[in-house]
């Protein structure tokens, strides 16, 4: 079970990484273009819930916080991932398409995507943690 929360946390903090490195630098370079449907808030608050996700496993590995800490992180993980999911489904076609033709829309569905994975892996870490503990309990 150990090796399975290990795995998790493993997981989270790559793809957090990757999705900060290619992220960070697409927006700041097209911020300007991002002008419609949100997206600026949208992407911000993904890339922050990320960054604290990220920070906090890694603090949580090195013993440095509490369960409840990543807890209330992954749930602002979740609540932004809820937004992002919402802009996406909500946005107007003229504004999709214009971030179609700037190249923009495949680097926002990357970032979507990543954060909804991100947030099973919170999911998959609580549960795990959660079994483990009782397992734990039991014995």
């Amino acid at each position: 079970m150990c090796n399975l929360i290990s795995l998790f946390r493993l997981a989270g903090g790559i793809l957090s990484l990757a999705t900060l490195g290619i992220g960070g630098y697409f927006y700041i370079n097209n911020y300007e273009d991002l002008d419609c449907g949100n997206m600026k808030l949208a992407i911000a608050l993904g890339l922050s819930s990320i960054i604290l996700f990220l920070v906090n496993i890694i603090t949580y590995i090195s013993s440095c916080n509490k369960k409840w800490v990543i807890t209330l992180c992954g749930l602002f993980l979740l609540g932004s991932t809820g937004y992002n999911i919402y802009i996406k489904e909500n946005i107007d076609q003229q504004c999709k398409q214009n971030y179609e033709n700037k190249n923009i829309w495949e680097y926002y569905i990357y970032m979507y995507v990543s954060m909804i994975v991100l947030s099973v892996i919170f999911v998959g870490l609580v549960i795990t943690s959660s079994c483990f503990k009782k397992k734990n309990e039991n014995d």
